[in-house]
């Protein structure tokens, strides 16, 4: 009955994900969740959880007390295959992302494949995403300065412009690698990963000239921490760079083991992450919450604006909601039965 109600929720989620979409207006993509949307996060990650196949859905709604909101949605599914005692897994993703008036639309849809091996107590895992990137812009609202119309005092983009010609759709394929190690020490299972993104250094120019996009650099640090009682945590560390951009993300999340409830959900969670690019100051403040059932996670986050911003938005800044849906594991755990020598 539950996991029927479960799926029934996955289909809902997508759905209303999908309406909102097309009635808000979106960023250039970014989640806050970093670790609900993990294959977004390295091609490693495809495949990165205990059981057969996985579903995630992400929504991100960004600044809508200063103008027009922004808004990225993203859908994927990755599937475990088993070959000779070796784990490989196969998924895809897609991401819709749109910025404020529809200027620009950015679609990508993307396949990946890990491979994902276990020696003793240490665990490799290598990726590789590639797929088709599509953008597109909506240039009916421009208008240039030698566009403005001295007799109705308003610009008019109907009229000639000595401005460069420039195309409305473009399309590029993107490819990304990434590698990860974990190690289980004592009570920990600590795991680094880094990742390379637009390897083949893309051209995303709308003019008739290049522009190829530079390699952003991904690591990823995680070590959850099983904790007294009903108690653990889920400390995490982000650092992404390109050209000059900088993103640092660092903070927990803590596990609390729920009795038995009328919900039947298994854990609630909570957490706390810092944003800074380390150059300049503080960005944001990001409280997340949600609850994992048997195989559904449902999670929501605000972002607390902390930089100069704030002055525009009030301190508020996006909300985020993440749905992710594992289906069970026909691997059978190895379990050690003690028994007396004879």
């Amino acid at each position: 009955m539950f996991t029927k109600l479960s799926i029934i929720l996955v289909c809902l989620f997508t759905l209303v994900n999908s309406l909102l979409t097309t009635w808000t207006f979106a960023q250039d993509l970014h989640f806050s969740q970093f670790s609900h949307a993990a294959v977004l996060l390295s091609p490693t990650e495809t495949g990165n959880y205990h059981g057969d196949w996985r579903f995630i859905n992400n929504y991100r709604n960004q600044w809508s007390q200063i103008g027009r909101p922004l808004s990225t949605i993203a859908v994927a599914f990755d599937q475990q295959i088993y070959l000779f005692n070796q784990k490989i897994s196969l998924g895809g993703q897609f991401v819709h992302d749109e910025s404020g008036n529809y200027l620009l639309v950015h679609q990508k849809f993307m396949l990946a494949a890990a491979y994902h091996q276990t020696i003793g107590h240490q665990t490799f895992r290598f990726g590789i995403q590639g797929g088709m990137v599509q953008k597109r812009l909506n240039s009916r609202n421009f208008s240039f300065p030698d566009q403005w119309d001295q007799w109705s005092g308003f610009f008019n983009n109907q009229l000639t412009t000595n401005e460069q010609a420039f195309g409305q759709r473009i399309f590029y394929p993107d490819f990304n690698v990434g590698a990860s190690y974990g190690r289980k020490i004592w009570k920990l299972k600590p795991e680094i990963t880094f990742a390379l993104f637009h390897i083949n250094r893309p051209n995303e120019s709308f003019f008739y000239e290049e522009n190829k996009l530079n390699i952003r650099k991904v690591l990823y640090i995680k070590s959850p921490i099983q904790l007294k009682n009903k108690w653990s945590l889920d400390p995490q560390f982000l650092y992404m760079w390109q050209n000059k951009s900088i993103d640092f993300i660092i903070g927990s999340n803590a596990n609390y083991g729920l009795a038995e409830n009328f919900f039947r959900a298994k854990q609630a969670f909570f957490g706390v992450t810092l944003r800074n690019s380390l150059t300049r100051n503080w960005d944001a403040f990001i409280f997340t919450g949600g609850l994992q059932f048997k195989n559904l996670r449902t999670a929501v986050s605000y972002d607390i604006t902390v930089s100069q911003l704030r002055l525009a938005n009030s301190y508020s800044g996006a909300i985020e909601f993440a749905l992710i849906y594992t289906g069970i594991s026909s691997v059978l755990n190895q379990r050690t039965i003690p028994c007396n020598r004879l």
